[in-house]
């Protein structure tokens, strides 16, 4: 009996170390996983406060990008309306100068200049719209920076 019972205390132990040396293996597996665990939820952290900063950045270019596009409108329009004017008044000035040419042949060289004068407003139109353009454009690109 004594034995068996020295047998049977051997398996407990056995058992009592196999279960130990589970418990340990188990043990350092967590706090592999832990360790592991913290690490990602740092990352993730940062990756949250990055998002954030880049999501500010954004809505900065935005509103640049914004103020940009208001500051070239209204330089277009303010062109536009240079234009307009001085074409009103080169066309009302064209139409005096054409009748007075009738009587003074010297005034036609009066109109081919006012006939200039309105061909590089028109010209500086355009420069104005392409200025405009490469305004918007630029802009777009920091944006997408």
């Amino acid at each position: 009996l004594d034995e068996v019972n020295a047998c049977l205390a051997e398996e407990a132990q056995m058992a009592k170390d196999a279960a130990d040396a589970k418990i340990e293996e188990q043990t350092e597996a967590l706090k592999e996983m832990e360790s592991n665990w913290k690490s990602e939820s740092q990352q993730n952290a940062d990756l949250n406060a990055h998002i954030s900063e880049l999501k500010g950045e954004i809505n900065d270019a935005r509103t640049k990008q914004e103020e940009l596009d208001e500051v070239a409108r209204r330089t277009k329009e303010d062109a536009e309306k240079r234009i307009q004017e001085q074409t009103e008044v080169l066309k009302k000035t064209e139409s005096k100068l054409k009748n007075e040419s009738k009587q003074n042949h010297a005034l036609d060289a009066k109109i081919e200049k006012l006939t200039k004068s309105i061909s590089q407003a028109r010209t500086e139109q355009k420069s104005l719209d392409e200025d405009a353009q490469r305004i918007k454009d630029e802009a777009a690109l920091k944006i997408e920076e």
